[in-house]
């Protein structure tokens, strides 16, 4: 919704999926009768609240009740909070509830090396072939990237990620670009996009009953989503390709809706599960789901998805 006095409520969605609410200037949001009310000067905007995945806060004058935290975590509603650059600097997520979580747990904290090796594995090799992709895309020269993927072995004991990455961003962004997170642009945008997408990751691994900190290959202890930092990084080239666009489009990073509107839209695409295509939210749960499986039978099933 926006009037004559710009208010920045912005939802991104197609019909039938989830969607994800974006505030950028100040407002009170509230619960009432199963919908998260948003309330801006005189205006006040009714979302269902079995409608929304994500809500992304932008301004620091947004406050926020109690009740609207609660119930958004009983329905899996992912909260963002961002600090005065737009950054994401936090996440509210729900904590599983669920008879078998203490299962689902004990089989992560019980999964040998071996399986992690060969499903961090799989991931390297699908997330360097999707490298290789968005190069192919935008018309850049990919056949060393895809040379990478394939020489990936169990645990990627050669660092083959770091390798194809250093190809890949050169490749894509120019000789002179480095991947920082308060690095110039086009990082702002990356930063941006990863952190939606992480909280997207991250809503499907707990609603699959899993504990977050424990990991397959990043094994920070003091962070308490690794293994959602692991289950994410196929999927990193979707925010690429779109922050390239913003690249060529833009000369300054300003993260104002214009150029936020293709990273959230992201949350809007869908992934191809056994031929089938679905939203990303639904198919990041049966990712999910083959992750557990993968836990004792080290064959991990990934999403597919187009370069577009």
């Amino acid at each position: 919704m926006k009037n004559s006095k710009s208010i920045a409520l912005e939802t991104y969605s197609r019909p039938m999926i989830k969607r994800s609410l974006s505030i950028s200037n100040p407002a009170h949001l509230r619960y009432d009768r199963r919908r998260i009310i948003v309330c801006q000067w005189e205006d006040e905007t009714a979302i269902p609240l079995e409608d929304l995945a994500v809500i992304i806060l932008e301004h620091p004058q947004i406050t926020i009740t109690h009740s609207v935290l609660s119930c958004c975590a009983e329905a899996g509603v992912v909260i963002i909070g961002c600090d005065g650059t737009f950054h994401p600097i936090s996440i509210s997520y729900p904590l599983y509830n669920h008879t078998q979580a203490s299962l689902h747990i004990y089989a992560q904290i019980g999964a040998g090396l071996p399986a992690r090796k060969k499903i961090w594995q799989q991931i390297m090799k699908r997330k360097i072939t999707w490298q290789a992709g968005v190069l192919e895309k935008v018309g850049k020269n990919a056949s060393r990237i895809y040379g990478y993927a394939e020489s990936v072995r169990s645990g990627d004991p050669d660092n083959i990620e770091a390798q194809a990455a250093r190809q890949y961003w050169t490749g894509l962004f120019g000789a002179d670009f480095r991947r920082l997170r308060d690095g110039e642009r086009p990082n702002p945008w990356l930063n941006y996009g990863y952190a939606v997408l992480r909280a997207c990751v991250a809503r499907a691994v707990v609603g699959g009953w899993l504990n977050p900190a424990l990991w397959v290959h990043h094994s920070n202890q003091f962070n308490p989503f690794n293994l959602v930092d692991d289950l994410i990084e196929p999927f990193r080239p979707l925010v690429d390709i779109e922050c390239y666009r913003l690249f060529l489009a833009y000369e300054n990073c300003e993260m104002n809706p214009d150029q936020k509107l293709p990273l959230l839209g992201i949350l809007s695409k869908d992934l191809v599960w056994n031929g089938q295509k679905l939203p990303i939210f639904t198919a990041l749960s049966y990712f999910v789901a083959s992750y557990r499986w993968a836990l004792e039978w080290e064959e991990l099933q990934i999403p597919e998805y187009e370069i577009i």
